[in-house]
């Protein structure tokens, strides 16, 4: 599971084209991090389509809530922890030809004038074909992919605190998953990855590349367990990706 927005925007045409070629827009990351070391970052954006695509860029921000929803900020609202004033992005539109690739460069400026925190604001890249074909007859849509992508910016020595909590097994007629809560506390937001393991260390669910956000004080989190517990207890353990902050890890025991 990766934290990021994706949705499509579909149009009605009545001059259509043909929709069997596309662009297909991929990431090697999900997530952009800077910090005064390291203050810019040459992003790849790859199309492994067979059409060019048609690309804009912007920052957005998202309002957060304790429990870890969130949403699109609205234009006249803004977020306590926005980057967005401080960053910039090259080119603002750009185009990707087919089966190949784009950079595209992210900046802070101005980091050595904030106090310690971190702040984050979300890359908006939405992408369409460039130079549709045109068909004879019928109906067509016209697809737009739209990603949000975080960008987190950090300053100074920041801390977190995290545990997990309330853990239950939620059985179902097809499957089971169990249910928990994170608790977290500190100055920065963390990323990484979750494991289920049964009592002989046999992983049984996982959920790759999950973010707990700054302002999350209890966030609650479901896995669905793909292979059967074997044994009378299971843990639960979260392992922060190293290249995204830090080394921090939480784990919780459940009997059953």
């Amino acid at each position: 599971m990766h934290n990021s927005y994706l949705k499509f925007i579909f149009f009605i045409c009545l001059t259509p084209f043909s929709v069997l070629a596309k662009p297909e827009i991929h990431f090697t990351e999900y997530r952009i991090l800077l910090n005064e070391n390291k203050t810019s970052q040459a992003y790849p954006i790859y199309n492994q389509g067979d059409t060019d695509a048609l690309c804009e860029v912007k920052i957005i921000d998202y309002i957060f809530s304790e429990d870890g929803t969130k949403r699109v900020a609205k234009a006249n609202e803004s977020s306590s922890t926005s980057a967005s004033s401080m960053l910039r992005a090259s080119p603002r539109r750009a185009t990707i030809p087919a089966r190949s690739s784009q950079r595209l460069k992210i900046a802070v400026r101005g980091l050595r004038k904030k106090p310690d925190g971190e702040l984050v604001s979300y890359l908006s890249l939405t992408c369409k074909e460039k130079s549709p074909k045109t068909a004879t007859t019928g109906f067509t849509f016209l697809p737009r992919y739209v990603y949000h992508l975080p960008v987190i910016v950090r300053k100074g020595e920041l801390n977190a605190k995290l545990k997990i909590t309330d853990a239950k097994l939620v059985a179902s007629k097809n499957n089971s998953a169990v249910e928990f809560m994170f608790q977290h506390s500190g100055t920065r937001s963390l990323y990484g990855n979750i494991k289920v393991l049964d009592s002989d260390g046999s992983k049984i669910g996982e959920a790759i590349g999950y973010s707990i956000y700054q302002e999350s004080v209890i966030q609650p989190f479901k896995i669905n367990l793909k292979e059967k517990i074997n044994g009378k207890k299971i843990n639960i353990v979260f392992e922060e990706t190293k290249k995204f902050g830090g080394s921090i890890t939480a784990n919780h025991e459940l009997i059953l």
